[in-house]
């Protein structure tokens, strides 16, 4: 076992505000044994790993320093906060969307339809970009892929610029995840706003 290992094996137990000698009784080994394996004395095998995955109710992957995530996919569709929400990564922007999909369910059917196609289209554009960095075969796309790429960005303006019909309800209480989101973009926005300035003035 590596050393993340036994910092996160001691870090859930002090989580959970529970002693040594608790943990070690529920986990069915000895308080100086499970001593061992939070100090990184001992490895432990097998048995005792997905033990202890599943009384800290996180994956084994998570355990031994593998991810960050702590509930593997669940995480992505549990809309309760998480840690990992506190920064931009693509756990955070997915979260926000399933979330923000799902908050628009009061709209008209047409409107969500519309929705739909504005994911569906930006999901296109990343596979489109995907092509540029030879993750994606450039001949699976009937029509060319630059042309593609801006008559699908019109389309999504055109899909932005309709009415939704949305008949607010009592606003929510914002989600970490849709803070950082907002934060995040607004402040690449300023910057790329400040980029062009710049380079409109060397000009």
């Amino acid at each position: 076992m590596n050393s993340e290992f036994s910092i996160r094996l001691s870090g859930l137990r002090k989580e959970k505000n529970i002693s040594q000698k608790e943990a070690a009784g529920n986990l069915g080994v000895s308080q100086a044994l499970l001593s061992h394996y939070e100090k990184g004395i001992r490895e432990c095998g097998l048995d005792f790993l997905t033990k202890a995955a599943d009384y800290y109710d996180v994956t084994t992957d998570y355990l031994l320093g593998r991810t960050d995530n702590r509930n593997g996919y669940y995480d992505i569709y549990n809309e309760n906060d998480i840690e990992t929400d506190k920064s931009l990564n693509s756990s955070t922007v997915f979260r926000c969307l399933v979330h923000t999909v799902n908050e628009l369910t009061n709209i008209s059917s047409e409107s969500q339809d519309k929705i739909r196609k504005f994911l569906m289209l930006t999901s296109y554009r990343l596979r489109i970009y995907s092509v540029s960095q030879g993750l994606t075969d450039k001949s699976r796309f009937s029509l060319d892929i630059n042309y593609a790429d801006k008559l699908a960005s019109d389309i999504q303006g055109d899909l932005l610029s309709c009415d939704y019909n949305t008949k607010p309800q009592d606003i929510p209480k914002d989600k970490t995840f849709t803070k950082t989101i907002i934060k995040e973009s607004e402040k690449f926005i300023k910057q790329e706003i400040q980029n062009k300035l710049k380079k409109q003035k060397q000009q």
